[in-house]
């Protein structure tokens, strides 16, 4: 495999990679005054502050949801990371830009830059870039507010070893209120398309992804913002690459889902559970026969809810209780009998409301279908379509209750080429 066809399997692979929920949720910040923004002849935009009320509840019987573009970012890319900082802005890092090269023969560019939205703004502004390009990296807000940035694919150095896909070892640090990064310690292993999940004890759980060629790993590291240093802990039962992960009630890391590379890859349907008082990893009952995991949330009354699809490309989504190991179905939604949320690659988050907003792929360049699943009445309700056709979007809660969905790749038919997505936009639950 060369390295175009390497960075175009690569590519595919950290589509599969949903970094929403690659950390738990974190005290959120204090919500700031919601803006409404209007674009200028600049490109960029003008806001006003919002007549929304403080106390409005984030749903009623009488408001419709809806997406609104915002801002156009910096910087048009794909395969990204966004993490939603302590202050409410949202800060954007690496991927890769346009593969629309591709039919010329060149390869994609990784990105090295990083970005910052102000959702009260309705702005992006240009911050200070990683000391690396990085593609499938992770991104994990620490409780100091800074951010860990690492891993990712390194396909310099895959072209220097004559492999057909190396990862970094490396990692680095943001520091929000001077926009520097610092490099930290490496870890000992490279890897992309792996999980980053934030422990309750401030430590970082790095596990799995893939390390040079096809190999998929199971090691796992911590990494402890105090020493700045990473330290090997266990393994996990099922080595997997862009496998879900999310910090359970009890803070244990639960693991569903993703693919082991081989010759032919095979997606991954084992779950298993991360003990951080023993540093090991036990497996647990598997996701009902035939559901292939692509999104994980955390809902209010402690269970997972999993999106995800049949290997017929089908929507199927099921419940996970920790407490009884049990797993249940849950109702996913269709129109006219295509898959909605299917596929994979979606992208899910647990709105303040305890609702979760659930978003695949677009099909045929027509934007994706937004779902909201109530856990009350475990039943799947319509939302409003995206504004724009984008695939492997990164999606992240906004600190007033709002979602932000940035960047991604659109692929229109009938032709070869993806193209990264340099547009934003805005869900609100309320409605205008």
């Amino acid at each position: 495999m060369n390295l175009m066809r390497a960075q175009s399997f690569a590519a595919g692979v950290v589509g599969l990679v949903l970094v929403a929920c690659s950390t738990p949720p974190i005290t959120p910040p204090s919500p700031r005054p919601v803006s409404s923004a209007s674009p200028t002849s600049s490109g960029l935009v003008s806001a006003s502050p919002s007549t929304r009320p403080a106390s409005a509840p984030l749903s009623s019987p009488h408001a419709t949801a809806t997406w609104s573009l915002t801002g156009r970012m910096v910087a048009a890319r794909t395969g990204h990371t966004a993490t939603t900082l302590l202050d409410g802005r949202v800060l954007v890092t690496g991927g890769q830009s346009s593969e629309a090269a591709r039919l010329t023969g060149d390869a994609p560019k990784d990105l090295a830059s990083a970005e910052l939205f102000d959702p009260v703004l309705g702005m992006w502004t240009k911050t200070g870039s990683m000391t690396v390009p990085r593609f499938g990296h992770s991104a994990t807000l620490l409780p100091d507010g800074t951010v860990l940035v690492a891993g990712g694919y390194d396909f310099q150095a895959a072209r220097d070893m004559g492999v057909e896909i190396a990862a970094r070892t490396t990692a680095e640090v943001f520091d929000p209120a001077t926009g520097r990064w610092t490099a930290t310690r490496s870890m000992a292993i490279g890897r992309a398309g792996h999980r980053a999940t934030l422990l309750p004890d401030g430590r970082v759980l790095v596990a799995g992804g893939g390390l040079a060629d096809r190999t998929v790993m199971g090691s796992a590291e911590l990494y402890d913002p105090r020493s700045r240093s990473w330290t090997a802990t266990g393994t996990m039962v099922d080595g997997r690459l862009a496998h879900r992960s999310i910090v359970l009630a009890d803070g244990r890391v639960f693991a569903v889902g993703g693919w082991s590379i081989g010759s032919d890859p095979e997606p991954v349907r084992a779950a298993e559970i991360y003990l951080p008082a023993t540093e090991t990893w036990i497996p647990t009952l598997d996701p009902p026969a035939r559901v292939l995991v692509c999104g994980v949330a955390l809902l209010p009354d402690r269970r997972v809810l999993a999106v995800g699809h049949t290997p017929d490309g089908d929507p199927a989504t099921a419940l996970y209780d920790a407490t009884t190991e049990a797993w249940t179905r849950a109702g996913a939604p269709t129109i006219a009998g295509a898959p909605t949320i299917a596929g994979s690659s979606c992208s899910t988050t647990t709105l303040a409301d305890g609702r979760v907003l659930a978003v695949g792929s677009h099909v045929d360049g027509r934007p994706a279908d937004a779902w909201l699943f109530d856990a009350g009445t475990t039943t799947w309700s319509k939302t409003a379509a995206l504004g724009r056709a984008r695939s492997g979007a990164e999606m992240v809660l906004l600190g007033d209750g709002r979602v932000l969905v940035a960047g991604g790749d659109f692929h229109p038919a009938l032709t070869r080429a993806n193209a990264a997505i340099g547009t934003a936009e805005v869900f609100d639950p309320i409605g205008s």
